[in-house]
């Protein structure tokens, strides 16, 4: 669903039937995300929309946590084997990220507090 120029939300199905988490993507010469669903939400729902705008994973640049539940941090790793992304979350989050960081073997300095 589009609402405005170059920012669309999508909605990646959850793990009930009609729930969803919401991803934000913002188009531009690099393409950035607000969270990035659940672990399967890549798959199956972002990158399908991505190609269906003529683009791919490789243009994601940044990615923007709202915070690290799996819902909105679930899909990173799969977005991370395949596109070089700086993450930018709240530094309240901060001990969540070093986890997050952790658990996906990335290093903490490409986690970014705003």
């Amino acid at each position: 669903m589009k609402h405005l120029e170059d920012y669309y939300h999508i909605e990646c199905p959850f793990s009930r039937p009609n729930y969803f988490t919401g991803v934000v993507v913002i188009v531009g010469e690099e393409i950035s995300l607000v969270d990035t669903g659940t672990e399967s939400s890549p798959q199956e729902t972002i990158y399908p929309f991505l190609r269906n705008l003529g683009r791919n994973v490789n243009d994601v640049r940044n990615v923007i946590l709202t915070h690290s539940h799996g819902d909105h941090s679930g899909g990173l790793e799969s977005l991370l084997q395949l596109s070089d992304v700086k993450i930018f979350i709240h530094s309240i989050e901060r001990p969540n990220s070093l986890n997050l960081s952790a658990k996906l073997k990335l290093d903490p300095s490409k986690v970014l507090g705003l």
